[in-house]
């Protein structure tokens, strides 16, 4: 990757044995581990607000019969 970030942060000890040895045994980086999961949770915040806008919606809703008539099917 170009234009990297670096950002670091601290945790508690116990949390880093525990990323470690996870990383350890799915040969991946730490860093690797974390920045997934960022992308992770970034991508589930996405679709979460998503689900929300729709839930939220006030617009008409349609019965499955409606919809067929409606693209004439």
């Amino acid at each position: 990757m170009k234009n990297n970030t670096i950002i670091s942060f601290k945790v508690p000890e116990f949390i880093n044995k525990e990323l470690e040895e996870y990383a350890s045994n799915h040969y991946i980086t730490k860093s690797d581990f974390i920045r997934n999961a960022v992308i992770e949770k970034l991508q589930e915040l996405d679709d979460s607000n998503y689900i929300n806008e729709v839930l939220n919606n006030k617009g008409k809703n349609y019965t499955h019969e409606e919809l067929l008539l409606e693209l004439g099917i």
